[in-house]
């Protein structure tokens, strides 16, 4: 339970963190940027962070250890589906992981 309580906090810690930074969208993107995973451009409405707000954030993730805990899999890469209708009305949703 020790290891666990102590993963959730930081969890919590970090999700505040990219709460806090005045976009959530903008600040996941960086903070997968800063992992090496590209996530594209935000769509309009949605602005990128600043300068100052990737520097704040970015020492914010380095002080609770963020990138110590997070391991990349390169040769893995995410696959997002978009919806698909059933036929029923009903709208289906896949993430998936694919090799390469």
């Amino acid at each position: 339970w020790k290891t666990a309580r102590a993963e959730q906090a930081l969890a919590v810690k970090m999700v505040r963190l990219l709460q806090s930074s005045g976009s959530t969208p903008a600040a996941i993107k960086f903070a997968m940027t800063m992992i090496g995973i590209d996530c594209g451009p935000l769509r309009s409405p949605l602005v990128n962070l600043t300068i100052e707000q990737k520097n704040q954030l970015r020492s914010a993730l380095e002080e609770i250890g963020f990138l110590s805990h997070i391991t990349v899999n390169k040769n893995v890469k995410a696959r997002i589906a978009l919806p698909q209708p059933y036929g029923n009305g009903h709208w289906q949703g896949a993430v998936g992981k694919q090799k390469l």
